[in-house]
C-alpha cells in the first residue's frame, strides 16, 4: 500500500508568549485565532482560483509562479520563490520568484538540502519552517547578509511531497518585517503546497514520459536511418540532425544548419519543383511528400525521399514552421533501376528466344526428308539452347567463356575417348548474353556433325579436333576469332556432304553474320574441315573481355 504524504507539521524557530485566547501549535509555536467564516470563504475562493490558473499554466516554471503569488497574496509576503529538489544532487534549484534581484538569486539560485536555511531545514525536517525575525535566528547567522541586501526580516518556508511521499521541492514566502502566519494561513499554506506538488508531480511524469517518447522517436529515427529538419520559419534559424548533416556533406561544426546551405546541395535541375511543391504544400495546409535529388561537393549524388508539414499560429494562421524527415534513397533507386532493366532485358531475352527457336524449327523443317530427322535435329537443337541457357542464368556468379561453352557442348555428346581427340586452346574470354547463345548454336551444329561425320565419327579412327580461339587487332577494330579444325576425316560421303551443306552451314554463314555481325568461312575438302568465325569485342569494367 502507499503511503500518503507526509502532512508537515510546524517549526517555529522565533518561540514567544502570546495572549491566552491563542491556540498553541506544535512544538509549542502560539497561534492567533481563526479568522471568521466570511474570511476563510474568501480564502478558500482565492485558492479555488489559484488552482485554476495553476492547471491552465503551459510548463512547470509559470505554474509555479501562479502558485507563488498566490501564496504570496495569502500570507501578505513581499517576496518569494519557489525552489525543485534534484534528488540526485540533494540540491533545491530556483525556477519562480518574486520580488527579489540578481545578488539573491546568485547566492540562492542552489542550496544544499543539509544546510540550515529555512528551505534547506524545511526540506531536511519535512516541516513548515517559520523564522518570524532572521536578526533572532542564531542559525541564520550565515544567511543574513543576503537577507539584510534582499530587504527581508521573515521568512515561511513549506516543503511539498508527491504522492508517494518524495520531496519535491520547497514554496517560500519573505516579509520585510517580522511577521508570524496565523493557524488558518498555515493551514491554507499547507493546500497551497499540495495543489504545487500535484502540479509538480503531473509535470514530472509527463516529463517523464515525453521523454521516453523522444528517446523511442530517436531511436526509431536512427534505426530507419533517416535525416530530420526543423526550421522555424519566424525565427529564420533551422535544427537538424547529425545525419541530415552526413546526407548533404557537411561537417556538424562546417556550416550553421540554414536554409541556404541545405539549397546550395539541390541539383539545380530539382530546385524550382522542391520550392513549388512546397509552396504549394504551405498554401494548401498539407503534408508535402517529394523525391529529388543533392550533389555533394565530391559531384556523387544521392536520392532523397521528404515528407514533412508546416505550422502555423492559432490566431492568425501566420505560417510559423517546417518540419520534414529526409530519407537516403539512392540505393533504393539504384535497385529499382537494375530491377527495371533487368525486367527489360528478360522481356528481351524471351522474345529472342522464341525468335530463335522458331527459327530453328522452320530451318529444320527446310533441311530434314523425314519427321524422325526433323525431331532428332529440332529436339538436340532446344537441348543446346536449354544448356546454354542454364549458364546463362548463373552469369552473374560464374562468367560464361568459350572454353566453359566448348566444354558444355561437347560434354553432351562425347565420351571419354572421343575427348582424347580433341585439343582446345585459348585466352578466357567472357561472353555476353546473345554472343554465348548464337555461339552455343553455332558449337553445337559443329560437334553434332563431328561425331556424325567428322572427326569424332566412329568410322574416323584417325580423325582430330582442335578448336582455338585468339585476339586480333587493337581498339575499336579488335575482333575475338574462333577456329575450329578437322583433321583425318577420308573421303567424304555423299550423305556428309549433303548435311554440311544443311542447317548448320545456314547458322554459320547466315545467321552469325547478321546477328553478330560476325565474319565466317567454312571449308570442306577431303580429309580436312575449316570453320573460322570472327566476331567484334570489348573489354568490360571488370578488365576481362567480352564478346
Amino acid at each position: 500500500m502507499i503511503a500518503s504524504p507526509p502532512s508537515p507539521g510546524i517549526r517555529d524557530t522565533n518561540p514567544t508568549s502570546s495572549p491566552a485566547s491563542s491556540a498553541v501549535g506544535e512544538e509549542g509555536y502560539t497561534l492567533p485565532p481563526r479568522p471568521g467564516a466570511q474570511a476563510e470563504l474568501r480564502s478558500l475562493n482565492r485558492l479555488n482560483e489559484a488552482g485554476g490558473r495553476l492547471w491552465q499554466a503551459k510548463d512547470l516554471s509559470q505554474g509555479l509562479q501562479e502558485m507563488l503569488v498566490a501564496t504570496i497574496d495569502l500570507l501578505g509576503a513581499d517576496m518569494g520563490n519557489v525552489q525543485i529538489f534534484d534528488a540526485g544532487c540533494r540540491v533545491l534549484r530556483i525556477v519562480a520568484q518574486q520580488g527579489f534581484d540578481d545578488d539573491f538569486m546568485a547566492f540562492f539560485r542552489e542550496v544544499s538540502a543539509d544546510d540550515d536555511s529555512a528551505c534547506g531545514r524545511a526540506l531536511r525536517t519535512s516541516q513548515v519552517v517559520v523564522i518570524e525575525d532572521v536578526e533572532q535566528d542564531a542559525s541564520y547567522l550565515p544567511y543574513l547578509d543576503a537577507a539584510r541586501a534582499a530587504g527581508y526580516r521573515a521568512v515561511v518556508s513549506m516543503p511539498f511531497y508527491s504522492f508517494r511521499g518524495e520531496p519535491l521541492g520547497v514554496l517560500s514566502a519573505h516579509f520585510r518585517s517580522p511577521r508570524r502566519p496565523t493557524a488558518f494561513d498555515l493551514e491554507q499554506l499547507t493546500l497551497y503546497g499540495r495543489l504545487a506538488a500535484s502540479f509538480v508531480e503531473r509535470w514530472q511524469s509527463n516529463e517523464h514520459a515525453l521523454r521516453e517518447s523522444e528517446e523511442r522517436l530517436r531511436l526509431a529515427v536512427d534505426t530507419g536511418g533517416l535525416s530530420t529538419w526543423d526550421w522555424d520559419i519566424a525565427a529564420g534559424t533551422s535544427v537538424w540532425n547529425a545525419r541530415h548533416y552526413q546526407l548533404l556533406g557537411y561537417e556538424p561544426d562546417q556550416v550553421p544548419a540554414r536554409y541556404g546551405a541545405w539549397a546550395e546541395r539541390v541539383h539545380p535541375d530539382d530546385y524550382a519543383m522542391v520550392v513549388r511543391e512546397c509552396q504549394a504544400a504551405a498554401a494548401d495546409r498539407r503534408e508535402f511528400a517529394l523525391s529529388f535529388r543533392i550533389v555533394r561537393p565530391d559531384g556523387a549524388v544521392r536520392w532523397c525521399a521528404s515528407r514533412g508539414r508546416f505550422l502555423y499560429e492559432e490566431v492568425e494562421g501566420r505560417l510559423v514552421r517546417m518540419i520534414a524527415v529526409v530519407d537516403d534513397i539512392t540505393e533504393r533507386r539504384r535497385a529499382e533501376e537494375t530491377q527495371r532493366v533487368l525486367v527489360a532485358e528478360l522481356q528481351h531475352r524471351t522474345r529472342n528466344l522464341l525468335t530463335v527457336v522458331q527459327s530453328i524449327a522452320m530451318q529444320t523443317k527446310e533441311t530434314t526428308a523425314t519427321r524422325d530427322e526433323f525431331e532428332e535435329g529440332f529436339l538436340g537443337r532446344l537441348q543446346s539452347l536449354s544448356r546454354v541457357q542454364d549458364l546463362l542464368s548463373n552469369a552473374s556468379r560464374v562468367p560464361i567463356t568459350i572454353a566453359g561453352l566448348l566444354k558444355m557442348e561437347l560434354a553432351a555428346f562425347c565420351s571419354e575417348f572421343d575427348f582424347l581427340k580433341i585439343e582446345l586452346s585459348g585466352p578466357e574470354v567472357i561472353l555476353e548474353y546473345r554472343m554465348a547463345q548464337m555461339l552455343a548454336l553455332g558449337i553445337h551444329e559443329l560437334a553434332t556433325n563431328a561425331l556424325k561425320h567428322g572427326a569424332l565419327a566412329a568410322h574416323c579412327s584417325g580423325g582430330r579436333l582442335a578448336v582455338d580461339w585468339h585476339l586480333e587487332g587493337v581498339g575499336p577494330g579488335r575482333r575475338l576469332v574462333f577456329e575450329w579444325r578437322e583433321d583425318g576425316l577420308g573421303p567424304l560421303s555423299r550423305d556428309a556432304g549433303r548435311k554440311a551443306h544443311g542447317y548448320g552451314r545456314t547458322l554459320l554463314e547466315e545467321d552469325l553474320p547478321y546477328s553478330l555481325s560476325a565474319q565466317t568461312t567454312f571449308e570442306l575438302a577431303d580429309g580436312a574441315l575449316r570453320c573460322r568465325i570472327s566476331v567484334p569485342f570489348g573489354r568490360s569494367a571488370d578488365g576481362g573481355w567480352h564478346a
